[in-house]
């Protein structure tokens, strides 16, 4: 199955839902658009999950894994360091 984003639909709810968070909380709140959540998905697919970076790349609709590869290479290097011994 595709990701589909959901357009500017999306995104406007979301600044609607950011807005009243903001007005409950009286905090302020990090704008959050439709893409940020695509991404926070891969990468949980990615690491949570453990998903193939092909699997996650045809969810992404990506027509190329090394789309993929090239916009989530720094999960590698976080990976790569946490496999490293203490004080390396």
């Amino acid at each position: 199955m595709r990701y589909d984003a959901g357009g500017d639909d999306l995104n406007l709810a979301l600044e609607r839902a950011r807005r009243r968070a903001e007005q409950s909380t009286g905090d302020p709140i990090a704008r959050v658009t439709c893409h940020d959540l695509r991404r926070t998905g891969a990468v949980r697919l990615l690491v949570d999950k453990r998903q193939r970076i092909e699997a996650v790349s045809r969810w992404l609709g990506h027509t190329d894994v090394r789309v993929t590869q090239r916009h989530y290479a720094f999960l590698e290097a976080i990976d790569l360091q946490a496999e490293l011994p203490p004080g390396a």
